[in-house]
């Protein structure tokens, strides 16, 4: 019967483990989620200050099974035009109120919005509440006339238009009598090549619109070339620029793996797409010396777009710089580049392969001298406790 009640006493030391295990994690169950609590509703920041325009915006509150509290806060010009509606089945509205005439002065500013969980009434004990906030900006104008505009040029493929673009945003409560954008257009060496004019406009305050130019590029080589925008507008102006290409079908390296160990490797060759088209069926096939020892599986890659071809190839050679040749594949073109490959011995895989051998020896070296001190431990403290109940029993 001794033995037996010694047998059970010591399985204490494990059941307390696991007691103390069990409310740890019915603690951590009894938290809220961290992921829980959001605010969902449509996007409405950047809110231009328009006088006598109310914006409404509905959110709801999802993720809690707790009563919640809404609040604003922000800056002090704009708190008198914000307001919340009461919370009602977890759902409420954003109300923006802009009165008739504008009453502060032009600039951005911001605002808060945030919902809070509450603890319930009487509630005790751990636990944590969350919160989470939307931040707003709001633009104000002023009557002063002023344009804010953004040009591009873009790329297109040789023989094709160019449809420059210029987009002008009134950022005033007054309206534009006249808007007009002039262009010019020159080669990598800033050679002048066309001038051309848009439209004339009129804009109304807070509006936007699209100035256009076409361009024809027929008879010049593909290349880089950039353009100049002169926007002006009622006695102002802005001078704006930007950059585009005359492509045509091609596949080009930008680079690629010089240097391979011998056995097996990884070859990658980033090359970029000079089209203004997607390119299908796009590989490479690698030789050294005549013999080809690689073919990349096939990709597709976007207009303009920088991609990397790649593949594991097996090198037999023995160490030193050898000549090859790389070609590319690409809608039923094709075109090759002469390369060289350096071929070192494995010694670095080696290495690297030692070392991660050591690390594993080197934890499972630790871990079990852990578990040896963890299990001796255990052992001295059951001889303790037997010795003290053989004592006991003796008594």
């Amino acid at each position: 019967m001794v033995s037996s009640k010694i047998f059970i006493r010591s399985f204490y030391p494990f059941l307390s483990f696991l007691y103390i295990i069990s409310l740890l994690s019915l603690l951590v169950i009894s938290f809220p989620s961290a992921q829980g609590l959001g605010l969902s509703g449509v996007k409405i920041s950047p809110v231009v200050y328009v006088p006598g325009q109310i914006i409404t915006n509905h959110y709801e509150i999802t993720e809690t099974n707790l009563p919640t509290q809404v609040s604003v806060s922000g800056d002090a010009e704009i708190n008198d035009f914000v307001r919340l509606t009461e919370v009602k089945d977890n759902g409420f509205d954003l109300i923006i109120e802009f009165p008739q005439t504008l009453t502060i002065t032009p600039g951005i500013y911001t605002f808060g919005l945030s919902a809070n969980e509450v603890p319930p009434a009487g509630a005790v004990g751990v636990g944590s509440y969350l919160s989470i906030s939307k931040r707003f900006e709001v633009q104000v104008y002023s009557y002063d006339k002023y344009l804010g505009a953004s040009f591009d040029a873009p790329s297109v493929n040789e023989g094709s238009s160019v449809n420059f673009q210029i987009s002008v945003q009134s950022q005033t409560y007054s309206d534009i009598d006249s808007v007009r954008g002039y262009i010019t257009v020159y080669d990598r060496g800033n050679k002048e090549l066309a001038k051309l004019a848009t439209p004339e406009i009129a804009l109304k305050s807070l509006t936007s619109q699209t100035l256009d130019a076409v361009w024809n590029t027929t008879g010049l080589l593909p290349g880089d070339y950039w353009a100049k925008a002169f926007v002006s507008y009622d006695g102002k102006n802005i001078n704006l620029n930007d950059t585009f290409k005359i492509g045509f079908m091609e596949v080009s390296v930008l680079n690629y793996s010089q240097e391979l160990e011998q056995g097996f490797s990884e070859f990658k060759v980033q090359i970029v797409n000079k089209w203004g088209n997607t390119l299908n069926n796009v590989y490479a096939r690698l030789f050294l010396e005549g013999q080809e020892v690689l073919q990349t599986p096939s990709i597709s890659i976007g207009p303009w777009q920088e991609k990397n071809l790649q593949g594991i190839v097996n090198i037999e050679k023995e160490p030193g710089v050898y000549s090859g040749v790389l070609k590319l594949f690409f809608e039923g073109e094709s075109k090759e580049e002469a390369i060289t490959l350096a071929v070192l011995p494995q010694k670095k895989a080696l290495q690297e392969e030692m070392a991660q051998t050591q690390r594993i020896a080197r934890i499972f070296m630790v871990i079990s001298g852990a578990l040896v001190l963890i299990l001796i431990s255990y052992i001295l403290y059951h001889k303790h406790k037997l010795s003290g109940k053989k004592g006991k029993d003796f008594i």
